[in-house]
């Protein structure tokens, strides 16, 4: 999927649930679970972009109808790093992003951003 600013996003395995307490990993209620979605985006735009500006509107929603955004810090296995590199022209990267959910959303839930900022154009994205 083209998302604004230029950036190409997909999916790129299931979403996994960490379950367990892993150091660096925000605190969560008891009943929140930290989900991991593993991304690869491509840059097409014109100069560089970084893939956190690109991200900004990201959610995920579940059953319950409440919306999650992204956790912008280090939650999975993964350096955030990759969200803030400047990327050029035909330059791709890949990394994590984390969503803190309660755990009756975490076996149904989707991913979607808005690919322009008129969001009238969202895409959803499976995570199983």
């Amino acid at each position: 999927m083209v998302i604004d600013g230029g950036w190409s996003l997909e999916v790129s395995r299931s979403a996994s649930i960490l379950r367990d307490t892993v150091q660096g990993r925000p605190s969560k209620p008891s009943a929140a679970l930290v989900v991991a979605v593993d991304l690869e985006m491509s840059f097409l735009g014109p100069g560089g972009g970084f893939a956190m500006e690109a991200l900004d509107d990201l959610r995920a929603v579940g059953p319950s109808r409440r919306l999650y955004p992204y956790y912008r810090g280090h939650c999975a296995d993964d350096d955030l790093l990759w969200q803030l590199e400047s990327i050029l022209t035909g330059g791709r990267v890949a990394g994590q992003v984390c969503f803190i959910v309660d755990s009756s959303d975490a076996d149904e839930l989707v991913m979607f951003l808005d690919a322009s900022p008129d969001r009238d154009d969202r895409t959803f994205f499976s995570l199983r």
